[in-house]
């Protein structure tokens, strides 16, 4: 087994937060407008997935769950920037339950998301270390050790993921069987559907249990 200890900074480059310029700039009056509307939980800075092209900058409002308060289409004719309507996170939906943080999420909670604080210029946000929870390894494990040579594909998501995500799901040949915790991107419900479509093929999915 192979141990490696790295400390790791994340920095945002120039030609990324200039993309970003008009979406930082329309946080402000979008919070103002929409934080205090019925299951609205956050907006912040992040991306929106076209059904065709690259992903593009976009301000993100997080929803209740099963909700739809806002439309994305409508945000946009108002304040003509892109928006993505999404369902809110674990983490915020504590946060705005008031509750304290959970044991995977942001010591601060989710106020201010990493990505906006590298957007607004502050310092490089450094990698704390791993959190841990209760959880108790099986003895002996209940998974077979493997110990062979093998091929890892390690793609950053959403801006590399997609594409080796399609070509996997497309080459679905017999079964294909998925575990997730929230289904809400189209495009991969989407592939996810045709891929598992035609007649004699099988398809299993764990998901957590909400609309």
């Amino acid at each position: 087994m192979l141990c490696i200890t790295a400390k790791l900074a994340a920095r945002i480059s120039n030609e990324v937060r200039a993309s970003f310029e008009p979406i930082m700039k329309a946080l402000g009056p979008v919070r103002q407008e929409l934080l205090g509307l019925k299951d609205v939980i956050a907006v912040r800075p992040g991306y929106a997935y076209p059904s065709t092209g690259n992903p593009i900058p976009a301000v993100v409002v997080a929803v209740t769950p099963g909700t739809s308060p806002v439309k994305a289409s409508e945000l946009h004719d108002k304040f003509g920037v892109a928006f993505s309507v999404i369902e809110a996170t674990v983490e915020e939906q504590e946060a705005a339950a008031g509750a304290k943080p959970l044991s995977f999420s942001a010591p601060e909670g989710p106020t201010v998301s990493a990505f906006e604080k590298l957007l607004g210029g502050e310092e490089a946000l450094e990698f704390g270390p791993p959190k841990t929870g209760s959880y108790e390894e099986l003895n002996p494990p209940n998974l077979p050790l493997v110990n062979e040579a093998m091929d890892v594909t390690i793609c950053v998501s959403p801006e590399a993921g997609w594409s080796e995500l399609e070509t996997f799901l497309a080459g679905t040949q017999k079964r294909l069987t998925v575990a997730m915790y929230q289904f809400t991107a189209p495009h991969i419900f989407d592939a996810v559907n045709a891929a598992v479509a035609p007649a004699g093929r099988q398809f299993e999915l764990v998901l957590h249990p909400i609309p």
